[in-house]
């Protein structure tokens, strides 16, 4: 077995200069991480360091069983790990543990980048998509929302990554769990939610009992909470009381409600809902009169949109929520070898929605940057329904 993976290892001798450069551009990655884990955000001096202080008075693993903030178990047992391993010469003694589940999460990402590039690209050139999963860590907002913002934003986008390259594969059981997973860590998970129902329904129908895998390994995760006493209730309904925190139609989010008084968020909140949930009906209704089906090349380039669409319609949408779109058109520039401004216009909306809360500025005010992200989503459907009226349209490697 040794010999035989070794002979499969001796293409690396074929590229030892290509494979030295991708080495060092990771390991730069890295350490551009590592530069950035001082800063401390407002989100871990009002919520992760008082979750921590919470978790080690309450006994580290003892505390699995209290209510501590509002994110799911499987993220508040890497929190509970860290709690036993304290940096005691540092002022904040859980900054840099914190920071560093960030960056393993961006690690995670990568090998879903990497996954899905494999499909697209390995036949190209071998090395393709390492670089495409390496290039996905220099990204901005990938940067700044783990190193920096100590979010983990990438956990729900890299398991849903593997769960679309396991769909992809014509994998639904594998895809059902690895989205499961990425349903377990936040909620923002739903973005990629329309793309496995239409795919399920035009391929998987008769697999639609699939669909229990996801609340199955959302349980499945919490079970270690469970038996240390937090209820079945509370674990259930903590995503319906996240979306109650910030009752406000927009948090920083440059979409549509830049133009509405932003604390109407009773009032419209059930229209904002409904206009979405319209939006993507239309969209699959107008799919089926013309005969369209979803194929394998349109996956990615309809999560895209899906997400697009989401930020922009969807209320109380926070500034870091395009984060998955940011990293998915990445690979759809190259998938369909045009449009590469997208990607630039993706990355640029992302960093001026983080701008207020991270670097406290306003380079562009929020409603005039919502024009951009709707100009930006107007292009996206149309390369949607060119890609979807003409699947040649994606390049092939």
């Amino acid at each position: 077995m040794l010999k035989a993976w070794l002979t499969k290892m001796n293409w690396i001798k074929n590229y030892p200069i290509e494979i030295l450069i991708l080495g060092f551009l990771f390991l730069l990655a890295l350490l551009v991480r590592f530069s950035l884990m001082d800063w401390i955000s407002g989100d871990y001096t009002s919520f992760l360091r008082p979750w921590m202080q919470q978790i080690v008075n309450g006994g580290g693993f003892a505390s699995l069983g209290t209510k501590i903030g509002d994110y799911t178990p499987p993220y508040l047992y890497l929190l509970t790990i860290l709690s036993y391993f304290p940096d005691t010469n540092a002022n904040e003694p859980f900054l840099t543990g914190i920071k560093l589940i960030s960056i393993g999460f961006d690690i995670v990402l990568m090998i879903g980048v990497y996954l899905n590039a494999t499909i697209w690209f390995k036949t190209y050139h071998r090395l393709l998509p390492v670089l495409m999963a390496i290039a996905s860590l220099f990204l901005p907002t990938v940067l700044i929302n783990g190193s920096l913002w100590g979010q983990i934003d990438a956990s729900y986008t890299a398991f849903s990554l593997i769960a679309l390259y396991y769909l992809q594969k014509e994998k639904p059981f594998l895809a059902a769990i690895w989205f499961g997973i990425a349903f377990s860590f936040k909620l923002q998970a739903i973005f990629f939610l329309p793309v496995f129902m239409l795919y399920f329904w035009y391929h998987y129908r008769q697999k639609i009992v699939y669909v229990l895998i996801v609340p199955l390994v959302y349980y499945g995760l919490a079970l270690p909470a469970l038996i240390a006493g937090r209820s079945f209730t509370d674990i259930t309904t903590i995503y319906l009381l996240q979306t109650q925190t910030y009752p406000l139609l927009t948090l920083n989010m440059p979409n549509l409600y830049q133009w509405f008084p932003n604390q109407r968020y009773e009032d419209l909140n059930g229209f904002a809902i409904g206009l979405f949930t319209s939006l993507m009906a239309m969209q699959w209704l107008a799919m089926l009169f013309q005969k369209i089906t979803l194929k394998r090349e349109h996956i990615l380039l309809y999560t895209y949109w899906s997400i697009l669409m989401a930020n922009f319609f969807l209320p109380a949408m926070h500034e870091r929520y395009l984060f998955a779109a940011d990293v998915i058109v990445l690979i759809l520039v190259l998938q369909n070898g045009k449009k590469y401004f997208m990607a630039l216009l993706t990355q640029v909306i992302s960093l001026l929605a983080y701008a207020p809360f991270i670097f406290s500025q306003t380079p562009i005010p929020h409603d005039e940057v919502a024009i951009g992200f709707l100009v930006t989503l107007l292009l996206a459907t149309y390369w949607l329904w060119e890609s979807l009226k003409n699947p040649r349209a994606v390049k092939e490697y």
